[in-house]
């Protein structure tokens, strides 16, 4: 774990052909959306889903973070070029995204837990605490299976591992989807008590 995408090669994380795979608006329909929230995409890379997300929430707001420089340089570029004032994008910690505590309706993280340092629990923690009684978590990854594309299969996480690691960051488990034969979504919420 721990090991990052390199930003050299993120031209593919934009290309065409990702779109048919994974279309961001069809992404956005499996989420608890409402346009007036305020929502994070973490390890938001060059801003794939950063532009959708901003597009959705007409009435709300974006954070969009990320630990490397270079990405954060790309997905400003992406948002400047979508025209969208309701996305902050910023560098951020690993294990502290600059919001304040119970701020977030909702976390968006993709493709990227199989790339933290440190224990994966303590990671889903901290993103827990910054958001609000019943927000949402989207944590969308790899299915663990030999394929050309993603990351290597010893770094992959089935979907019972993602619920285990959420559940003991103190998650609550509501749903999986299958977003296409190589990538899926869990989805949980954060306790109201």
């Amino acid at each position: 774990m721990g090991h990052k995408f390199n930003p050299e090669r993120m031209t593919i994380l934009t290309a065409p052909e990702r779109r048919e795979l994974l279309d961001p608006a069809r992404v956005l329909e499996l989420l608890p959306l409402a346009d007036d929230q305020i929502v994070a995409d973490v390890g938001c890379g060059p801003g794939y889903f950063s532009a959708a997300l901003g597009r959705y929430l007409t009435r709300g707001k974006l954070y969009a973070f990320d630990v490397q420089e270079a990405m954060v340089h790309a997905a400003e570029k992406t948002i400047e070029a979508a025209g969208l004032d309701n996305v902050d994008v910023q560098l951020s910690l690993e294990h502290a995204i600059p919001v304040p505590p119970s701020s977030l309706d909702g976390v968006f993280f993709a493709f990227a837990l199989h790339e933290v340092e440190g224990p994966l629990p303590e990671f889903v923690a901290m993103l827990r605490d910054r958001l609000k009684p019943a927000a949402w978590l989207a944590v969308l990854d790899w299915k663990k299976e030999e394929m050309e594309e993603g990351p290597p299969l010893h770094e992959r996480l089935t979907e019972e591992e993602v619920r285990g690691i959420g559940e003991a960051g103190g998650m609550t488990f509501w749903s999986t989807a299958s977003l296409n034969p190589k990538q899926y979504l869990v989805l949980f919420g954060r306790p109201a008590g």
